[in-house]
């Protein structure tokens, strides 16, 4: 998102078995072709995932770091103020 409002999806997972159920797992999934710079990102959860933990009741996100990776687009906002 631009805004914080209007959001769009640029990666979405239906029954992705790329994580495995178990501690420390990761991966990494790229985003193909998208070409709109944006200064926000979130991730929703949408449904269970395959965490089979009784507590987490297969709803369950731990995220311990995110790292994007892209070009930085200069805009006004980013022109140090003049003193």
């Amino acid at each position: 998102s631009n805004n914080g409002t209007a959001w769009d999806t640029l990666k979405c997972h239906a029954d992705d078995k790329m994580l495995l159920p178990a501690r420390g797992s990761v991966h990494t999934w790229a985003i193909e072709g998208c070409t709109t710079f944006y200064n926000r990102f979130r991730i929703l959860m949408t449904g269970p995932n395959q965490h089979t933990q009784p507590h987490a009741k297969f709803h369950y996100l731990m995220l311990s770091g995110m790292e994007i990776y892209g070009f930085v687009e200069k805009t006004p906002w980013m022109e140090p103020n003049p003193k």
